[in-house]
């Protein structure tokens, strides 16, 4: 299982123009067909994977909505389990207590480690959002869409799109390519 990035692009843009400034931004440029991808983009759309490696693990697109959706089982619901089954064990208040703290400070390191690899990230959300601003006013093209999907299989597997959201350039920021989520069309637009 990977994440892989695709773009959309209309199919009325300068594919070459288009091409150069992914190229120029370290990004792939691999027209592709997606069956269950054609009834959610507009006809006659180019279909582009952007990925220039093995995959896009680990990108930063949607990284604080992938983080929130972990965090979502109650952790308190969890905690209150996990300390009765401790009780049920025979674990004493105090060792329990001591595996709390212990617990807690992972926790506090886990977290440290989650600021740092954003702060690295940020440097990356201003190149895509350089890349989707040049894109944009390159005249290469007035939109482009992009996805992150989880892949189980080939690229060409199917998808199920959530739906699409339409973002003008000028509303366009660090926070929205963060919270970005995964089967949901994203069509970044120029004024």
């Amino acid at each position: 299982m990977c994440h892989y990035i695709t773009a959309t692009l209309p199919q009325k843009a300068d594919i070459n123009e288009a091409r150069e400034i992914f190229l120029a931004y370290k990004l792939g440029f691999e027209e592709i067909e997606n069956p269950s991808l054609k009834e959610h983009i507009e006809k006659g759309d180019h279909y582009v994977l952007t990925t220039s490696g093995m995959c896009d693990c680990g990108t930063l697109l949607g990284s604080e909505f992938r983080e929130e959706m972990a965090r979502r089982p109650s952790e308190t619901n969890r905690g209150v389990a996990e300390l009765e089954e401790l009780r049920k064990k025979g674990w004493s208040e105090t060792k329990i207590l001591r595996w709390m703290r212990e617990a807690e400070l992972t926790k506090q390191k886990q977290d440290q480690k989650a600021d740092l690899a954003h702060e690295s990230n940020l440097s990356s959300a201003h190149d895509w959002l350089n890349f989707l601003r040049e894109v944009l006013e390159s005249k290469a093209t007035d939109r482009i869409g992009l996805l992150i999907h989880m892949y189980e299989g080939p690229i060409t597997g199917r998808i199920k799109i959530k739906g699409k959201k339409s973002i003008p350039v000028k509303l366009l920021n660090e926070a929205v390519l963060l919270k970005m989520e995964e089967d949901l069309i994203y069509n970044f637009i120029s004024e």
